[in-house]
């Protein structure tokens, strides 16, 4: 076992156990596409709408081939927890509705080494969640944070491609 940069993960620091075992940490942030319905309710009510999500955990990697092999296919898990924020301005005011909760995601890639310590490669992720509580903040709101009643879950499909230094 060492602590190590992953040929694998552009995240930072991971312990490597062998040559195919990755444990570590990660965050993820992006931006996400509101929907036409609320783009057209922002836009009607000269509001500008945005919303981005966040993510932190612990993941876990198996490399089914040895890292530091030309072409690397990859499975893994992660836990963590998730905040999506949904925000609207009018230019005078604003307000933040943040959902958060509990995440857990499968994922699969194949990285494709490029130099030593680099490479790229495409991968597919399913993200399971649960938002249990929402926080509200904003210039004419009375803010706070809540438990929320109705804890439905939610699921993403992530497909892309990542890059490692």
């Amino acid at each position: 076992m060492r602590l190590d940069e992953s040929p694998q993960s552009g995240s930072g620091p991971d312990l490597v156990i062998g040559r195919r075992v990755i444990v570590g940490f990660n965050v993820a942030v992006g931006l996400i596409s509101l929907g036409d319905g609320l783009d057209a309710s922002c836009r009607k009510a000269s509001m500008s709408c945005g919303g981005a999500i966040v993510n932190a955990g612990a993941h876990l990697e198996v490399l089914l081939r040895p890292a530091g092999s030309p072409v690397v296919p990859w499975i893994g898990v992660e836990a963590g927890y998730e905040v999506l924020a949904l925000s609207a301005s009018d230019g005078t005011s604003n307000a933040t509705v943040s959902y958060l909760g509990n995440e857990f995601e499968i994922r699969a890639g194949v990285d494709f080494q490029f130099r030593e310590q680099g490479g790229w490669g495409p991968f597919i992720v399913y993200q399971l969640g649960r938002y249990t509580s929402q926080d509200v903040t904003g210039s004419s709101t009375v803010g706070g944070t809540m438990d929320l009643k109705n804890q439905d879950a939610h699921g993403w499909l992530l497909v892309g491609l990542r890059g490692r230094l």
